[in-house]
């Protein structure tokens, strides 16, 4: 069983009322028994406070494991998994109850999370499609004309404020797709765009 944390997925911050609930789900994909930890922050006006933290557990391999919270205070909060290998996959959800029913409110899937190494030091991994285009004029130029779909990990308006956006993340509409006439792009504050 491997013990040495080599992994970090962040999600964002997540405006919850009380009663909603986090719940997270990691599977183990390996063929050995490997370790997550979970934490869950609430933001206060003093940086974030952890409510809720697993401590290590061990997975065993091909199981699915669940840690939920539910939240006592409204406020902001953002979840933390670490593990031990790239094949512990993560899931996080943010969910509030309606109709008896408990209904995401935003979930995390794996690719959506900020993912970080913590060996030898802790550094943020890029997407895996590579090369990032951190302006939208690039991405313009990629499909003049016609809107472009963007299939990244969390939302497009966090990953256009990142500069995350890559090539393999993106996907032009049909070409029967018209344009509607009153597009235009927005330019951004600074004169960037």
């Amino acid at each position: 069983m491997a013990t040495t944390l080599a992994f970090e997925y962040v999600t964002s911050a997540v405006s919850l009322l009380r009663s909603d609930g986090i719940v997270v789900h990691v599977v183990n994909d390996s063929g050995a028994a490997e370790n997550a930890h979970v934490v869950i922050y609430q933001n206060t006006g003093a940086g974030a406070s952890p409510v809720a933290d697993s401590g290590s557990v061990e997975i065993a391999p091909t199981w699915t494991w669940g840690f939920a919270f539910t939240v006592s205070q409204s406020g902001e909060y953002w979840v933390r998994i670490q593990a031990t290998s790239e094949f512990l996959i993560p899931k996080a959800s943010f969910e509030r109850l309606q109709n008896s029913v408990w209904s995401p409110l935003v979930s995390y899937r794996p690719s959506d999370f900020a993912i970080l190494t913590l060996q030898p030091h802790r550094r943020r991994l890029l997407p895996s499609s590579g090369q990032c285009l951190p302006r939208i004029s690039d991405l313009r130029a990629l499909a003049p004309g016609r809107f472009c779909v963007l299939q990244c990990w969390g939302t497009a308006r966090r990953a256009m404020a990142e500069g995350a956006i890559s090539i393999g993340m993106l996907q032009p509409l049909k070409p029967t797709t018209a344009v509607p006439s009153s597009y235009r792009p927005r330019a951004r504050a600074g004169g960037r765009d």
